[in-house]
């Protein structure tokens, strides 16, 4: 793309001087705005940069080694300039617009996922819980609430503890307090 915007550019240049085209030569190199554009689109920060570096580079030497006024070679050089700047701009915005979609994907993937499991969960024909370190209920499936014959409520309440019958809590206590005890030791041993 930026070798046929030269070529076009050299063909308006030659031809202005011939008389045969009235339009001033640095027109053409607006055109260096087709590939920005697309290489921004298509390759975000990277390839809009990249074509406009690589229309610069293409592009200066013409300008320098070619007749053209003082005016018209300003007129090249704040194009030039134009165009570095909006690719810079292009190229960020485009970079903004992926992650913004990438970081919306992964959120509905993260619900997708939630949503399944709580179905899992819910219809499971086995009671199922998730309990915290302290032994307290977070969730309990319809079955375990069915299996102890309690509402749902009244199970996340009463916790582990309060469900396991009287002779086994002192072990259910026991097992919390040496899984807590375990779990400082290891949070105090530095890891390597």
């Amino acid at each position: 793309m930026v070798a046929g915007v030269l070529l076009v550019h050299v063909w308006g240049d030659i031809a202005r001087d011939h008389g045969s085209i009235p339009i001033p030569g640095n027109v053409w190199t607006l055109l260096l705005f087709i590939p920005v554009v697309y290489g921004g689109t298509n390759f975000g920060f990277v390839g809009s940069l990249g074509a406009a570096v690589s229309g610069v580079a293409v592009l200066v030497p013409e300008a320098l080694f070619t007749d053209h006024t003082g005016t018209g070679l300003w007129q090249v050089w704040g194009v030039l300039t134009i165009l570095t700047i909006s690719a810079l701009i292009l190229g960020d915005g485009y970079e903004h617009a992926i992650s913004l979609a990438r970081q919306s994907a992964e959120v509905a993937a993260l619900r997708d996922s939630e949503e399944r499991f709580r179905l899992m969960f819910d219809a499971a024909p086995t009671g199922m819980a998730l309990v915290d370190l302290d032994m307290n209920f977070l969730r309990v499936n319809p079955a375990l609430c069915q299996m102890v014959g309690r509402s749902e409520t009244e199970v996340l309440r009463l916790g582990v503890i309060g469900l396991t019958v009287e002779e086994d809590r002192e072990i259910s206590v026991e097992g919390s307090a040496s899984r807590n005890e375990c779990l400082a030791v290891h949070e105090a041993v530095p890891t390597r």
